[in-house]
């Protein structure tokens, strides 16, 4: 056999080609190594027949040890439903917070102040607020007259791990669908009865307008609170907003503050009234004394808040004719505040 100018002995074919051989122990020694398995595969046989076992086993370890630890946190998810449904509505940064301060209970890390609860287990606050926000709000709920009892509340007094919602927290929730609906853009004053309530610690929000349009004005807050007492700013009658009477000087925000600072102490809140100049109508806002003697304005109505360290006060004080204060902080409840309000 020939392949061109050169004799050959015999030829196989590898894929589309031949391959040429020119002798008969080119030939044989080719055909024998064919017969050997060098293949990866083969390769990879060789490595599990020496180490498999021994691979597998650790491989079976493994999976009995995962299968442990994942079937006791499922039984201890079987046993508190309640929590574990809880866990999946937080988000990872509540999830973190919250181990985080079961951590430090459990160390007794350096926290500030325990309090018993009812079913006897302890809750643990780390700043003093918190600790000031709970004290009041369990008072609040103690002295709660009977018509509040079927009120849906934010804090749960048997539940150590119930938030303790902070101001700003309260007021985003009282008035949502303020961009939704124009009575819900008319309903100021409701919305500040609404804060007043949610820092009692009732889980509510603000009723949208009922008046089309007209609004309420400052009188319901004698049928929301007893022994409602308003302060007028100037001598003005306190509950008539639509008095024309001005401020001497109705920029002067230290006036305003120091006039709020003389009758009401640190942790004190109330309802102010103004009416804008030139119109025939108002607004209604929040007052707070923090434990610094700062004043805080809130507009619960949208969510914002001011203090006397910012312009807004200022700026609000020049668009107003007249303005009424009402500490509200630490009067008793009548029932009608219930119309200013629906559960959250």
């Amino acid at each position: 056999m020939s392949n061109g100018d050169f004799k050959y002995y015999d030829k196989i074919k590898v894929g589309a080609k031949f391959r040429y051989f020119y002798s008969e122990e080119e030939y044989d020694a080719y055909l024998d190594n064919q017969k050997k398995d060098t293949s990866p595969f083969k390769a990879v046989s060789n490595f599990l027949e020496k180490f498999g076992k021994k691979t597998i086993n650790d491989i079976k370890s493994n999976v009995n040890n995962g299968k442990s630890f994942i079937d006791k946190i499922l039984d201890k998810i079987k046993k508190t439903p309640e929590k574990a449904e809880a866990l999946i509505k937080l988000s990872a940064e509540e999830i973190e917070n919250l181990y985080v301060s079961k951590a430090n209970a459990k160390h007794k890390f350096q926290y500030k102040y325990k309090e018993k609860l009812p079913n006897g287990k302890f809750r643990y606050f780390y700043s003093e607020k918190e600790h000031k926000t709970y004290l009041n709000k369990l008072q609040y709920q103690k002295d709660s007259p009977s018509f509040m009892n079927k009120v849906k509340r934010t804090l749960d007094l048997t539940d150590r791990d119930s938030p303790i919602l902070t101001e700003e927290e309260d007021t985003k929730e009282i008035n949502e669908k303020y961009n939704e609906n124009i009575d819900y853009q008319n309903n100021c004053i409701l919305s500040t009865a609404a804060y007043e309530l949610r820092r009692r610690g009732y889980d509510v929000e603000a009723k949208p307008d009922q008046t089309n349009g007209v609004g309420l004005s400052s009188n319901h807050i004698k049928e929301w609170y007893e022994n409602a007492n308003p302060v007028s700013l100037n001598g003005y009658n306190p509950l008539n907003i639509f008095d024309k009477n001005r401020f001497d000087k109705p920029a002067d925000l230290a006036r305003v503050t120091k006039s709020i600072l003389k009758d009401n102490p640190p942790g004190s809140r109330g309802n102010i009234s103004v009416g804008w100049k030139g119109l025939e109508s108002g607004h209604s806002l929040i007052y707070e004394v923090d434990d610094s003697n700062n004043v805080i304005i809130r507009d619960a109505q949208v969510a914002a808040t001011s203090k006397q360290s910012t312009p807004q006060l200022p700026e609000l004080l020049t668009l107003v004719d007249n303005m009424a204060y009402t500490r509200t902080d630490n009067l008793k409840l009548k029932p009608g505040i219930l119309e200013a309000v629906n559960d959250n």
